[in-house]
């Protein structure tokens, strides 16, 4: 049993006794509920199961393996509360196992304890850990692993150990791999497959491999990818369609993510001249928001109405002048 004593107005001190089973479930619910109560070992377990950064509230003569390896398999975060004295091989095993890239800071995982193991678990549950596995332990099979796991790992990998089927396996599992694979070895299939895995890897295929076929694909699958089809493509009439399908599909421009509106943006500063200046696209692009008035007024000495307009895609503003406002 658990007692707390409790001021109240009628009474000046009240005993509350609460039952060993209510602490436990109430430590099951939140287990920084552990610093309101005595610390027993039973507790304790239950505190870092739940959440495994309470080991840091601990003392460090409850510790023990047990203790820990729960408190890292919840949180790998939680390693670097626990005591060295009985840090071992498991536990920074179970801790990389939750979260691969800890490896990168020896405050997390002690240097006596970083060995190949430890390094092949990382990259299993990260394929980027890869970055923070020493060059000593980057063999052919362990970069495989890491791409096989996250493409983008291709690279942290040493280039005499680059091959073909690194790349075919990178791209494969993440398309924007492509961005890593040398120039010279980006071929018209390597090239599709990323594609076909990632619209955005358009971005990193040769002019040469961007055929129309690729690019309407890549198109099709989502509009963002018309920020990387050739110049060629950039007709008036792709660019009205894209700007109207922009307008279908984003019902809400106000609620637009940051990263959507700036790939309009990019897109309508891509936009030939002619083409920026054309009546039609000026209106879509004001309805996007590229475009936006900041002042009308009429001006009394020259008898004109003017049009003051901030594009994003220029550093001055468009100022116009017409005989009436339309």
């Amino acid at each position: 049993m658990f007692t707390v004593e409790v001021d109240s107005i009628d009474k000046p001190s009240e005993i509350i006794t609460i039952s060993n089973r209510d602490i436990m479930k109430a430590i099951q619910e939140n287990g920084l509920y552990i610093d309101k109560v005595e610390k027993t070992p039973e507790r304790c377990l239950e505190a870092v199961k739940q959440n495994g950064l309470t080991l840091k509230s601990i003392p460090k003569n409850l510790h023990s393996v047990a203790l820990c390896l729960e408190a890292v398999k919840q949180n790998a975060l939680a390693i670097k509360y626990v005591s060295r004295k009985i840090m071992t091989d498991d536990i920074c095993i179970e801790a990389v196992r939750n979260k691969g890239t800890i490896i990168a800071s020896s405050k997390y995982i002690p240097d006596k304890f970083r060995k190949k193991k430890l390094y092949l678990e990382a990259i299993k549950q990260n394929g980027k850990a890869l970055e923070y596995v020493p060059d000593k332990y980057k063999s052919e099979s362990l970069c495989r692993i890491a791409v096989m796991q996250n493409g983008l790992a291709l690279e942290y990998v040493p280039k005499n150990i680059l091959s073909k089927e690194l790349f075919v396996l990178a791209v494969e599992q993440n398309g924007l791999a492509l961005e890593y694979v040398p120039s010279k070895n980006r071929s018209k299939e390597l090239c599709n497959a990323a594609v076909n895995n990632s619209v955005w890897a358009l971005e990193h295929v040769p002019n040469r491999y961007k055929t129309t076929e690729l690019c309407n694909a890549a198109v099709n699958s989502s509009w963002r990818a018309f920020l990387y089809v050739p110049e060629s493509m950039y007709t008036l009439n792709n660019c009205l369609e894209i700007f109207e399908r922009i307008l279908r599909e984003c019902d809400d421009l106000s609620e637009i993510s940051y990263s959507d509106r700036s790939c309009v943006r990019e897109i309508a500063k891509r936009l030939p001249d002619d083409i920026n200046n054309d009546i039609q696209i000026i209106r879509l692009e004001r309805q996007l928001q590229v475009r936006e008035f900041k002042r009308k007024y009429f001006d009394k000495e020259t008898h004109r109405f003017i049009t003051i307009e901030k594009i994003c895609y220029r550093e001055e503003d468009e100022v116009k002048e017409f005989d009436l406002f339309v």
